[in-house]
């Protein structure tokens, strides 16, 4: 209980360092399924071509694997038409994307040479998985323009 305590508090710490506000209804995505407690995206402006998307997913329990199964950056192109930018897959890195044997999982990815003055998005695909089964679900972040 202690160690889960712990580690709910570290992911917290590591949301709330971030200079914009995460808990808009947007980005946070309640309870959904037996597997997926709630999960977050949060997409920020860094400067020269880079943004940072930050995440979080909580299971309903201590799973076998937790974390981004996907990040798709997607580009506005016009009002409410968007293109896939770039994809990124966390079993191209697992040590980054998942926590295995967790509750729950946060973490970060930078996109770089993005345009700046172009709006971005982020979508994350959260998974939650045990022996019993797994489960996906996916969240889109605020739109922000690059910087």
């Amino acid at each position: 209980m202690i160690r889960k305590l712990i580690s709910i508090l570290v992911t917290a710490a590591i949301l709330m360092s971030t200079s914009v506000a995460l808990a808009s209804s947007d980005d946070v995505a309640p309870y959904s399924s037996d597997y997926i407690d709630s999960y977050s995206i949060l997409l920020t402006p860094d400067g020269n071509g880079e943004m940072t998307a930050k995440y979080a997913v909580f299971a309903t329990g201590r799973m076998n694997k937790v974390g981004a199964y996907k990040l798709t950056l997607e580009e506005e192109w016009g009002t409410d038409k968007w293109a896939t930018s770039e994809v990124i897959y966390g079993d191209d890195d697992p040590d980054s994307f998942y926590g295995e044997n967790v509750y729950d999982h946060a973490g970060n990815y930078t996109f770089k040479n993005l345009t700046p003055g172009v709006r971005y998005r982020v979508i994350l695909t959260a998974y939650a998985g045990d022996r019993t089964g797994s489960d996906q679900k996916t969240l889109t972040s605020t739109a922000k323009t690059c910087k």
